[in-house]
């Protein structure tokens, strides 16, 4: 059920991202549900996350990782450096469970995907940021430089 409704959120915030945000959410917008989709491939890894580290979605998370950095460093949006900075969490949490195989199973699924809420919430924050700028100052800068 809260698979289901973590897709309903997704959806509804990356839709609102796209009438409404600018460039960088936009772009954020299509690399979320990009990777959730991708990561439905190795969905069978999530289930075995208790066995052993997901490589499969440690893969999708480092591509995603990247993408979220390169656009945090040209947009002018502060949080889009947040967004990036949770995304290496999750990349953290792969990590550990490679190293310390010992890592408590059940907290290794869980922080896989407890940080994929708080994403969507900015990007969520961060298109009603930029709208309520359009709508105050007229125009907005989308990236920085």
């Amino acid at each position: 059920m809260r698979v289901l409704i973590f897709n309903i959120f997704l959806i509804g915030t990356c839709c609102y991202a796209f009438l409404s945000g600018g460039a960088p959410e936009r772009i954020v917008a299509s690399l979320f549900p990009a990777a959730s989709a991708i990561s439905v491939v190795w969905g069978r890894q999530i289930s075995n996350a208790f066995v052993r580290p997901a490589y499969g979605l440690l893969a999708i998370d480092m591509a995603l990782l990247i993408a979220l950095i390169a656009v945090a460093l040209r947009a002018k949006r502060d949080w889009t450096m947040t967004v990036a900075a949770m995304q290496l969490i999750m990349v953290s949490v792969h990590l550990a469970r490679i190293l310390n195989p010992d890592t408590i199973r059940p907290v290794y699924t869980v922080m896989l995907a407890l940080w994929r809420w708080p994403m969507v919430l900015l990007l969520a924050v961060g298109t009603y940021q930029h709208h309520y700028r359009l709508k105050r100052n007229g125009r907005h800068r989308f990236w920085s430089g």
